[in-house]
């Protein structure tokens, strides 16, 4: 397990992300916010992980995702699902990466905007392990859950 903050000697969420990005063949990002200058910032590993054919699924609120970030993920042939929050809201910031039979999911307060990967005070937990181990288990009950409900 590590602790993940923003801190002013580059060791920040942004770091963690693009890095775990380069090295993983399927991404999952929960961020109830998103804003174009988060999506931008990371636009570099996107290109590459889709040149890679990574799977990569990206779930947002509607409240809280613009239409300028809906057309730039298009461009990306991101997975997108989208949740009605008037129906219930999403708040969840995790960011999930599978490479072969192992993970590593970042989860804690920072959302897809460029404050939070780079300079609020956000902090988070990044642990990684085996696909099937008892907290993989947990994690992908979670995410069936939400793009069962959601992705219909």
């Amino acid at each position: 397990m590590e602790i993940v903050f923003n801190d002013s000697n580059s060791n920040n969420h942004l770091k963690v992300l693009t890095e775990l990005m380069l090295k993983s063949d399927e991404m999952i990002f929960c961020s109830g916010w998103v804003k174009i200058e988060g999506l931008k910032l990371i636009a570099k590993e996107l290109s590459l992980a889709i040149k890679r054919n990574a799977k990569i699924t990206l779930i947002t609120n509607k409240e809280h995702t613009n239409q300028e970030c809906i057309e730039y993920l298009k461009e990306y042939n991101v997975n997108h699902i989208i949740i009605d929050s008037s129906k219930r809201y999403f708040h969840t910031k995790m960011y999930y990466f599978v490479l072969n039979d192992n993970y590593n999911v970042l989860i804690g307060s920072a959302n897809l905007t460029s404050g939070a990967l780079k300079s609020n005070e956000e902090l988070s937990v990044l642990t990684s392990g085996k696909i099937g181990d008892n907290e993989h288990k947990k994690i992908a009950l979670y995410l069936e859950r939400i793009s069962r409900e959601y992705n219909a």
